[in-house]
């Protein structure tokens, strides 16, 4: 396999868990810290199949330049 014949066909990016910190103030008390995190989803096809599907597209168009 070669990094060549794919391509990125789907990336999106959803929400993480919320790790919980504390952070130290004044007087022994302290803030909530909220780090967020996120989950990043990245999808791959080959480049081969882009071929085919415009191949099947042009194959659905009869002569008169409408989709059968």
């Amino acid at each position: 396999l070669k990094s060549n014949d794919f391509y990125i066909s789907e990336v999106y990016v959803n929400e993480g868990i919320r790790l919980k910190r504390l952070f130290p103030r004044a007087k022994g008390s302290g803030d909530m810290i909220k780090k967020r995190t996120s989950h990043i989803v990245l999808k791959l096809s080959m480049a081969k199949e882009i071929k085919e599907e415009i191949k099947a597209k042009k194959k659905e168009v009869n002569i008169h330049g409408t989709k059968i």
